[in-house]
């Protein structure tokens, strides 16, 4: 410091600092999450390779619960056929609570959108709800006229796998005649896959259904229970809850023949020729019109099974019939 300057004071000491606590942002609130997000993410895991844990379906049904009936009949049916390609079994209550969301809304459905909930509550590894099932049954008896042969192929193997001889004899003896009208009128919509799932509903279809079943012996006494005073239903939108011996499902020989024709005009690969023969074989009584499925037959007898294939025309031309000794004869004779 130089003479004469003044001397400098002292800087001040700082204030003693005090620390805050840090306070923690304010919460974002919980966005809603939308219907479409739900059905997003179980798409999303339907179409994926990796199997979802039994906790994160656990969680996309919980958050889904709330949001059934905010989706319309279409989303619906789209979640429950996504849930049917995860192999997950939804808990009762979600079924229940799908159940009273889709209901109402049935008669609205396209019938490929009826055909898909059919196999979606086939698959589901629990029992449908009574009132879906019977809503689904009539709304898709009503529309049977409008539904192409891919999905009444696959609501007649959804059903049959669903209820086997318990199917109501009314909806069955409709799919039989809807199905011989569509595979002689409009043969090349037939493919071979429809093909496979349509003969093996059938056959399950028709199946002698148990005492007590539904469509079976145990639906007459219900109906003649009911008091003269109940209100019935309408003839244009009967009830499936039918007496037994209303309606019979019948395969007729212009079935069989139309049927046979869509078969060996469709089936080109040994995939497609497998899958139609077992069905064949579950719906044919006496080993007769299956194609090639003969657990009689021993290897050296396959070598010749490509002679067949040149003589199948010639075969169905004649009207020949499988024997039960596994060789063919003509004339329907047996």
């Amino acid at each position: 410091m130089l003479p004469g300057w003044p001397a400098r004071a002292a800087p001040a000491a700082d204030p003693p600092h005090t620390a805050q606590p840090e306070q923690p942002p304010p919460p974002v609130p919980a966005r809603p999450r939308p219907p479409q997000a739900v059905l997003a993410a179980a798409a999303s895991a339907a179409a994926s390779s990796v199997q979802p844990s039994a906790h994160w379906m656990a969680a996309l049904c919980a958050s889904a619960q709330p949001l059934l009936p905010r989706l319309s009949p279409g989303q619906l049916v789209q979640l429950l056929q996504h849930m049917a390609a995860l192999n997950y079994t939804p808990p009762p209550a979600w079924m229940d609570a799908a159940s009273a969301a889709l209901a109402p809304g049935v008669d609205a459905l396209a019938p490929a959108q009826l055909a898909g909930l059919l196999w979606a509550v086939s698959n589901l590894s629990c029992a449908p709800p009574p009132a879906l099932l019977q809503a689904a049954l009539d709304a898709s008896r009503q529309q049977l006229q409008d539904f192409l042969a891919p999905d009444l192929a696959l609501a007649a193997s959804a059903v049959g796998a669903l209820l086997g001889g318990g199917v109501p004899r009314a909806w069955a003896a409709a799919v039989v005649a809807e199905a011989e009208f569509q595979l002689v009128e409009y043969n090349s919509d037939w493919r071979p896959f429809d093909l496979a799932r349509l003969i093996i509903g059938l056959s399950s279809m028709l199946r002698q259904p148990e005492p007590g079943s539904e469509g079976g012996a145990g639906a007459a006494p219900a109906a003649a229970a009911s008091s003269p005073g109940d209100p019935q239903p309408s003839s244009s939108g009967r009830s499936l809850q039918e007496a037994a011996g209303a309606a019979e499902p019948q395969v007729t020989e212009r079935f069989m023949t139309a049927l046979m024709k869509a078969v060996y005009a469709s089936t080109r690969t040994i995939e497609e020729k497998a899958a139609v023969d077992f069905a064949l074989a579950m719906l044919a009584v006496d080993d007769r019109r299956s194609m090639h499925f003969d657990t009689r037959w021993t290897h050296e007898e396959l070598k010749w099974l490509p002679r067949r294939e040149r003589d199948k025309r010639r075969i169905l031309k004649d009207g020949w019939y499988r024997t039960k000794w596994g060789g063919w004869s003509g004339g329907g004779g047996s």
